[in-house]
């Protein structure tokens, strides 16, 4: 009989067998049932795989036996890490996938910021065929000045393609910056200067009590107002009230956003209303290809931790 893996997120079909279905013959995937008793559900699990859906306090008291966590991506804000390691829990993360889908999704939203998409498609829809509305105000990737701020596996992915469309690119990373063989990427000494420097600023850092809001009104300033920011690693690392501002009063130009602080977002949200930002449901890696490559990563974790000892460490989150 195959054993039962514990799965915080949606029961969506196509997730659970993308997913699980590496898993079989050994292991299956149980979808979590917050309604429902979380004793009965996780009182024998040895392993969790944790999706979108926050691992509590409440749901490692009632997983006496859990060895394992795997966190389907690379972030675990979502997690209770301190729990995890006072109870001696591992934690592994599945960066398979990630880098390519997110660098790819990152430039789709600097593309639409620069010719102004979602503008142009309420203009078209609205009937107004905004032909030459948006053209002074429309830039090229070749040659736009863009700054990469976290220069990890993914951002070293979006070096790799925006090298492709022939930007001028610069890093800042805390680690430092080690750009991909025959990308030209010039190192900053600070995120500052970095936005000082850009026309266009690419989000690629953790979420970290560091770099919380990190983004704020005077960094934002220093883009300028034909600047443009894209994120599409936390949104918490921008001063929501901060950007909003600045969208609104042409101190920054535009956005490309696949996060928010909240999610999901209120109906109300103030981004959701303004003409030049471009919001996607934190869907940077959510391709088929993507969610394969995660499916047989989660499989192999899992795997090994069943026949191996379950002294692992936690594993450290990287961007």
């Amino acid at each position: 009989m195959a054993e039962r893996v514990p799965y915080l997120g949606a029961p969506d079909p196509f997730m659970l067998e993308t997913l699980g279905g590496p898993l079989a013959p050994r292991f299956v995937l149980a979808p979590v049932d917050e309604a429902a008793d979380l004793g009965e559900q996780l009182a024998g699990a040895r392993f969790a795989v944790v999706a979108e859906r926050p691992l509590t306090e409440a749901h490692l008291a009632a997983a006496p036996a859990l060895e394992l966590v795997v966190c389907v991506g690379v972030g675990t804000d979502h997690v209770d890490r301190a729990g995890l390691t006072g109870r001696g829990i591992a934690l592994a993360t599945t960066p398979e996938g990630t880098p390519a889908s997110v660098a790819e999704h990152t430039v789709l939203l600097l593309l639409a910021a620069c010719r102004h998409l979602t503008a142009q498609h309420a203009g078209v829809v609205a009937g107004t065929w905004p032909k030459w509305r948006h053209r002074a105000r429309s830039h090229d990737l070749s040659g736009l000045d863009v700054g990469i701020a976290g220069f990890g596996r993914i951002g070293r992915e979006v070096a790799v393609r925006l090298a492709a469309f022939g930007a001028t690119l610069r890093a800042y990373a805390p680690s430092g910056v080690d750009p991909p063989a025959g990308v030209a990427v010039e190192p900053v000494a600070s995120l500052h200067e970095l936005a000082q420097r850009s026309r266009a600023l690419t989000l690629h850092l953790p979420l970290t009590p560091r770099t919380s809001g990190i983004v704020d009104a005077p960094l934002l300033r220093r883009l300028g107002p034909d600047g443009i920011l894209v994120n599409t690693a936390r949104g918490g690392l921008v001063d929501e009230a901060a950007l909003v501002a600045a969208l609104r009063d042409g101190t920054l130009g535009a956005a490309g956003l696949d996060v928010l602080a909240a999610e999901p977002a209120a109906a109300d949200h103030p981004l959701l209303r303004l003409p030049n930002v471009t919001v996607t449901p934190h869907v940077a890696s959510g391709t088929v290809e993507a969610l394969r490559a995660k499916g047989d990563a989660i499989a192999r974790r899992l795997a090994a931790a069943a026949g191996a000892s379950s002294s692992t460490s936690v594993v450290k989150e990287t961007a």
